[in-house]
């Protein structure tokens, strides 16, 4: 389950690299996330391995596996030049709320044009 949640800033400046690593560290303060950033964008690592939620409600069927490491969980925060991309990549239903959440959060403290999923 991989999606995309386009933040779109187009009369309003996007936050600056150090404000929204500030933003991400404390959104999700205490839940043992770390929080790693490159040259465009942020990852949030979460604790605890990929699930599929319904796991012993339907026993046949298949975990969701985080791509490259079975039992990773992550969001990643790109840094574009007019917007933000909260991105899940093959996450749970779990992470993928969170994920929701967080776009949300940031949208409306940031006073985004826009947000879209995709």
């Amino acid at each position: 389950m991989s999606c995309d949640r386009f933040i779109w800033f187009r009369t309003r400046k996007p936050p600056t690299k150090a404000k929204l690593r500030w933003f991400l560290e404390d959104h999700f303060n205490g839940m043992g996330v770390s929080v790693e950033a490159t040259s465009d964008r942020f990852f949030v690592n979460l604790p605890g391995n990929t699930y599929h939620t319904l796991t012993r409600l339907e026993p046949d069927s298949t975990p969701v596996r985080a791509m490259g490491d079975p039992h990773r969980r992550w969001i990643e925060v790109y840094m574009g030049r007019d917007n933000l991309d909260v991105i899940t990549r093959f996450q749970d239903w779990v992470t993928n709320d969170l994920a929701d959440g967080l776009a949300r959060h940031l949208a409306r403290y940031w006073e985004a044009d826009e947000l879209e999923t995709e």
